[in-house]
């Protein structure tokens, strides 16, 4: 019996030990941490007029807040320390320097300027940031073409020539498929990134990029799933949260937008109702590189967007609320460096 004994158990510690380190299933994610208080409105006076779901960036010494429902002016420069404006630009339209259907901008740091995807012109135009603020008359220049086939949204560089995005395929005349890619600038080539969840059907999802860390954070809309992956395209691990269902619906919205911060990844999360007044994430869940779960910060407000201020140690929130932005200060909760 005792040798029965001991062979159970190391048979049972052999089982353990095959556990697949890329399959992480959470249970539960309950320490949850109440950021409300450090919750400041910014003010940005009675000189700018933001319609309801701008997109927010940060670059050099600017927050660049994108209006894509704006029929006036479509992207507003801001000192990113002060919050005062510093210029207003960019009209809708067909004509030379205006833009039909504007999608994220895409930094790009390393030469001090701004890409935009227009889906209406097919294009993606590069704005230097020093001329959009001290030239009113700028003109951008066309970066690339964009396919009919397959367009880019949402995109990172991660070199100087290759951006990393999301790429949106259309399927047949009333669906579309996101999958990530990367492509070139100079000849406009789109190579798939090898790895794709084998279970999810329907993909809904956002992304982000850490080119230090050579890492990407996909996420899943209508799925309670996230994966961390190396940025040549190999899979990190998979990390499934407590309503994790391969089911094909869009009736709840899990995830909204991930970032890297420091040796964290932030998201935010709703877990509601996809079709409720209420469905925008209030939550932010607080990851490790490895996709260990850490806490819950729970604002009290419905974030639409954020990005990350690493110099001044906050993010940069834009609400679904009376207040329409906000900075959460993260001294004490986690190092953005």
């Amino acid at each position: 019996m005792r040798i029965v004994s001991v062979l159970l158990s190391v048979l049972l510690l052999a089982g353990c030990g095959k556990a697949d380190p890329t399959e992480k299933h959470q249970k539960s994610r309950d320490r949850i941490v109440d950021v409300s208080d450090r919750i400041r409105e910014i003010d940005l006076g009675d000189g700018i007029l933001i319609g309801a779901m701008p997109r927010l960036f940060v670059m050099d010494d600017c927050l660049l807040i994108l209006d894509p429902r704006s029929w006036d002016n479509l992207l507003h420069a801001v000192d990113k320390k002060t919050f005062a404006p510093l210029r207003s630009g960019i009209r809708r339209g067909r004509g030379p320097g205006e833009l039909v259907n504007p999608g994220g901008l895409i930094i790009d740091g390393a030469r001090h300027r701004f890409l935009i995807p227009d889906y209406g012109k097919q294009a993606i135009y590069a704005f230097p940031l020093d001329e959009f603020l001290h030239r009113p008359d700028c003109q951008p220049q066309a970066a690339m073409q964009m396919q009919t086939a397959a367009f880019p949204a949402d995109s990172y560089f991660i070199d100087d020539d290759h951006l990393m995005g999301i790429l949106i395929e259309p399927v047949g005349t009333n669906s579309f498929r996101e999958s990530l890619a990367r492509w070139s600038l100079t000849d406009a080539e789109i190579t798939p990134m090898p790895y794709e969840h084998p279970q999810i059907e329907r993909r809904r999802i956002d992304f982000a990029v850490s080119v230090e860390k050579g890492l990407y954070a996909e996420v899943y809309h209508h799925h309670d799933l996230m994966t961390i992956g190396r940025l040549d395209g190999t899979l990190c691990c998979n990390v499934y949260g407590p309503r994790w269902d391969a089911t094909p619906s869009n009736a709840v919205l899990h995830y909204g937008k991930p970032l890297f911060c420091g040796d964290r990844i932030i998201v935010s999360y709703s877990g509601r109702a996809n079709d409720s007044a209420e469905s925008a994430p209030t939550t932010m869940l607080l990851f490790d590189l490895e996709g260990n779960y850490l806490e819950s910060w729970e604002t009290g407000r419905r974030i639409s967007d954020f990005c990350l201020d690493a110099e001044n140690r906050r993010l940069i929130l834009a609400l679904d609320d009376a207040v329409q932005f906000a900075a959460l200060d993260l001294r004490g909760l986690v190092d953005p460096a």
